[in-house]
């Protein structure tokens, strides 16, 4: 039983008025009548909105929009803002997100930046007892290690947020960015021979991260919390609910206090078919659901209580598959969910790889634009 009240939260999309014929004369013109703020805005009041929101996002792939590698995107901040820019004005994204977890390298964690593919850890670094009660972020605002973001956030909030997009601050959760401290294979053995360990380093994580949320406040963001060693895959439910799941709860509900008006996502990978209503437990505004998923269960089980998002297969359709086989994916997952309660947010079901093509997500931005207005119409997405 979900205890945190979100049942009472409105997020009801109302139907615009108007034919279905008003929805294919919108495909011609395939435009927006709001800003995605205006829209989210809408949402919050019950009042009727154009069409369905996305998080489509693209995590490094938007290096091809300038013809680069990713490597050099992810090291090189003209490059970032160049390609950043470049696919706002190929697709008018509803979000921009900039990456915000500064517990990694308060620890000492080192990023190694490949030629063309996602970033990783170098090595874990294992902390003492002693190392991680004397580590602290002390001044957010002030940080060494986190003016790049406050620059990136600067930048963006004048590029974007003046144009009415939402901006993102995208994190690993509280347990996977532990266990990159300790190194994934170690950290889930000590779940079992060292809790107190683990607790005490998920407990110091957490305490950072929220004075890094707290930092934020009243800037208008909302956070993509990305938790995927918390995988019902990787673990059972009574440790996802021991370990995982009241360190989360903690960022959300600063989340919430520092930026009340925005939606806050929880991604888990693989199957969390065993956890979802404990994920909406947790506070998230969002429950992002992986691809593996079934989204009509989860539709079923707790889309009346937070909004669902998620689903499209990252790698099978965006990266390997045609703009055909996208169109196919988008308009099953809209099929299956289009009509949640507290509604369906059309993104992808892990992390977009690296080489997806601009032709996929060509045909993904025109889709959503396309088959998402209101009103809908199911027998178009069959």
């Amino acid at each position: 039983m979900c205890q945190n009240g979100k049942a009472e939260k409105n997020l009801l999309f109302r139907i615009m008025p108007g034919s279905l014929q008003n929805a294919r004369e919108r495909d011609k013109k395939m435009r927006d009548d709001l800003t995605p703020v205006e829209r989210k805005k809408a949402i919050r009041e019950g009042r009727a909105v154009d069409r369905l929101p996305n998080l489509f996002t693209f995590e490094g792939a938007e290096a091809k929009a300038v013809g680069e590698k990713a490597g050099v995107f992810f090291s090189d901040p003209s490059v970032t803002a160049a390609a950043t820019k470049a696919v706002y004005e190929r697709y008018e994204p509803d979000v921009v997100e900039i990456p915000g977890a500064p517990e990694g390298a308060i620890f000492g964690l080192e990023s190694v930046i490949p030629e063309d593919s996602n970033v990783y850890i170098k090595a874990p670094v294992n902390p003492t007892r002693e190392q991680i009660a004397a580590a602290g972020l002390g001044d957010a605002k002030t940080n060494p290690a986190l003016q790049g973001f406050w620059g990136g956030l600067e930048a963006f909030g004048n590029d974007y947020g003046s144009r009415g997009v939402e901006i993102g601050i995208l994190g690993a959760g509280p347990f996977s960015t532990a266990a990159q401290i300790v190194g994934v294979d170690s950290f889930l053995k000590k779940l079992v021979r060292d809790p107190e360990y683990v607790h005490l380093l998920l407990g110091k994580v957490t305490e950072m991260r929220v004075s890094f949320i707290q930092a934020t406040a009243g800037l208008g963001v909302f956070f993509d919390i990305k938790d995927p060693v918390s995988s019902g895959s990787l673990i059972s439910q009574k440790q996802y609910r021991e370990f995982a799941q009241p360190y989360q709860t903690r960022i959300f509900k600063a989340m919430q206090e520092a930026n009340p008006l925005q939606d806050h996502i929880l991604h888990i990978c693989g199957d969390t078919s065993k956890i979802w209503e404990d994920m909406v437990d947790t506070g998230a505004d969002i429950i992002s659901i992986d691809n593996a998923m079934d989204l009509a269960e989860a539709k079923r089980r707790v889309g009346h209580i937070a909004s669902i998002s998620g689903n499209i297969h990252p790698t099978q359709t965006m990266l390997l598959g045609t703009p055909d086989d996208v169109e196919r994916n988008y308009k099953e997952c809209l099929r299956k969910a289009w009509d949640a309660k507290k509604t369906y947010v059309p993104d992808y079901g892990c992390g977009l790889p690296i080489g997806t093509p601009l032709e996929n997500l060509d045909r993904l931005f025109e889709v959503h634009r396309k088959y998402s207005s209101f009103p809908i119409d199911p027998e178009r997405l069959s």
